[in-house]
């Protein structure tokens, strides 16, 4: 139900009606001045002084006579970027992709016959490489108080539920382990890590790194800044894009590194596991450099050491090895991510890319797939006379060729996965009256604290 509107408009402030809001502006005003500095440019109003827009920002404007003092402290000015930023890091390619012109058009915009072409082609590589997924809508002991708390109101409910299944399958996966860094990416207010931390009582010596390039307001974090309140969080105020993960200081301080994710939308999704599969990587090479400097053994890849060639080695020298592994104790580094807003992929920034041109699918053709994928959740399933730049097709069979989109752009971040190391399963994480993107991708990569298998040369 829309708020009603505010039509009082308080003492001292500005007289401007914002529509959208449905109130007045509740900036100050000057002595003698009806309105704020930015609705007095805005409305034309004169003024003894001019007021231009930003140079950094042009959302805001400021009073040209003060432009220089402004750009010293204005939020959007260029600051110093921290060690772990790295331009375009987690970009697919060093060449940027320029999409053509088909790239940029709406749905609408293609012809029937191509659409009908591509919902072909997409059921027969849905049938082909997607496998069924099972619903495991789990709990976490440590959030059965608040699930049952009656003052929830039905959307803070929804995202609990969510929150605490995610919870039962890092558990269910070994993911709630000590010495461990959680990487929260997308993180928002911090509601998942926060709900990760209570679930890990004690002291365990864990991390916690909040990744966002926003900043937002009623953030978490404020629970976790007491001297009583277990490890504190790092936030990183960064876009995943630039973000080199394995240069973070606290990320090497921990034995374990855990990504998570809730509702992380579109490109957002591939940027991030690829940022974890580089630092990962970078974690493993420097783990194995120290062993073979400190050990002087024969280095052999385990699982999730990427290699083109695997030493081979004889059948006792093996026995050794497995011996010798068995003696350490292993641990575990995971991704748990729920995706969402398929339709905002991008091919230039999607890791499934040699997936699709394995089904001979190109960048034309992502872009239809991800047009056609919102079609699983645009709403339109409820009314059978709704078709309108849907191509003539009805709403269910439409809600299922979105799935199969959904579905088959996921296939292609698990075979990335899969190809750097990790076990891969998919699922239903909540109900579909919870939330209508419900899927779950989790990956685990099995490795010992060094990384490698260790040979110990005979001499």
């Amino acid at each position: 139900m829309a708020a009603k509107p505010d039509l009082q408009q308080a003492e001292g402030r500005c007289a401007y009606f914002l529509p959208a809001k449905r109130r007045f502006c509740k900036m100050l005003v000057t002595r003698g001045s009806k309105y704020c500095g930015q609705h007095i440019n805005n409305l034309g109003t004169d003024s003894a002084r001019k007021r231009i827009p930003c140079p950094l920002d042009p959302k805001h404007n400021v009073f040209e006579d003060q432009l220089q003092k402004h750009l010293r402290k204005c939020n959007a000015r260029p600051r110093p970027q921290p060690v772990y930023y790295s331009q375009g890091i987690n970009s697919s390619s060093p060449i940027k992709h320029v999409p053509c012109k088909e790239e940029l058009q709406p749905l609408a915009e293609f012809p029937v016959s191509v659409v009908e072409e591509m919902v072909h082609k997409v059921s027969t590589a849905y049938a082909k490489h997607v496998v069924t997924m099972e619903k495991k809508c789990l709990e976490h002991l440590s959030m059965l108080p608040v699930l049952r708390d009656p003052t929830n109101g039905t959307a803070a409910l929804k995202h609990l539920k969510q929150q605490a299944s995610i919870l039962g399958h890092l558990e269910q996966r070994g993911l709630l382990s000590p010495h461990t860094c959680y990487v929260e990416f997308g993180a928002g207010r911090g509601k998942l890590s926060h709900w990760i931390q209570e679930a890990m009582t004690g002291d365990h010596g864990n991390q916690y790194i909040l990744v966002d390039r926003a900043n937002c307001r009623r953030k978490m974090d404020l629970y976790h800044k007491a001297d009583n309140a277990g490890p504190s969080f790092t936030r990183l105020l960064m876009d995943i894009e630039h973000l080199d993960l394995g240069k973070v200081e606290c990320v090497n301080t921990c034995t374990n590194m855990v990504g998570v994710s809730k509702h992380l939308c579109g490109v957002a999704t591939d940027l991030a596991i690829r940022c974890y599969c580089a630092a990962v990587t970078k974690t493993t090479d420097s783990a194995t450099q120290s062993s073979s400097a400190e050990d002087h053994c024969q280095v052999v890849p385990c699982l999730g050491k990427r290699s083109n060639e695997d030493i081979q080695l004889p059948a006792e020298e093996t026995k050794r090895c497995k011996t010798s592994t068995s003696e350490v104790s292993f641990h575990r580094n995971g991704l748990v991510m729920a995706p969402c807003c398929h339709h905002r992929c991008s091919w230039a920034s999607y890791v499934g890319q040699p997936f699709f041109e394995h089904l001979g699918l190109g960048p034309v053709d992502f872009h239809l797939i991800t047009l056609m994928s919102s079609w699983a959740v645009c709403g339109t399933r409820i009314s059978d006379d709704l078709h309108s730049n849907c191509r003539g097709y009805k709403p269910h069979p439409r809600e299922f060729i979105g799935i199969q989109c959904k579905r088959l752009i996921d296939a292609g971040r698990a075979w990335y996965l899969k190809q750097n190391g990790f076990e891969v399963t998919q699922c239903h994480y909540v109900e579909k009256d919870i939330s209508l993107e419900n899927t779950l991708i989790v990956a685990t990569l099995l490795t010992n604290d060094l990384s490698v298998c260790c040979v110990h040369n005979k001499n």
